[in-house]
């Protein structure tokens, strides 16, 4: 009859045990300790680095070179698009000013002479 037991296993930066996470269970390496997670998230952000080594290189130098070549597109396209972004929107009940009480479609009316 096989043993069904499990050893806790020991977290390896502090060296405390810890239960896993029954998702990850036998690759969890570390607790959840912060300390602990925060020198797990910095070794494997570390490996990542060096196991892709020009990600963050790419296009950096061409885009830096026509973006001093074009000093204003940015602000200029910003600038477009504000005014793109959303047209004026008239009320379809015509909108009774606070001081009168009238529409300002009688108001009209009334300048005009109808």
């Amino acid at each position: 009859m096989a043993d069904k037991t499990r050893r806790q296993p020991c977290c390896k930066y502090c060296g405390k045990f810890f239960i896993p996470d029954y998702r990850v269970k036998d690759r969890q390496k570390s607790c959840a300790g912060k300390s602990c997670r925060t020198k797990r998230k910095r070794e494997s952000q570390k490996k990542w680095v060096e196991a892709n080594p020009g990600y963050f290189q790419g296009r950096s130098k061409v885009t830096n070179q026509w973006r001093e070549q074009h000093p204003d597109y940015q602000k200029s396209r910003r600038a477009k698009k504000a005014s793109e972004l959303q047209d004026e929107i008239r009320p379809e009940t015509p909108v009774k000013t606070a001081l009168t009480g009238s529409t300002q479609l009688d108001i009209a009316l009334t300048e005009i002479g109808v």
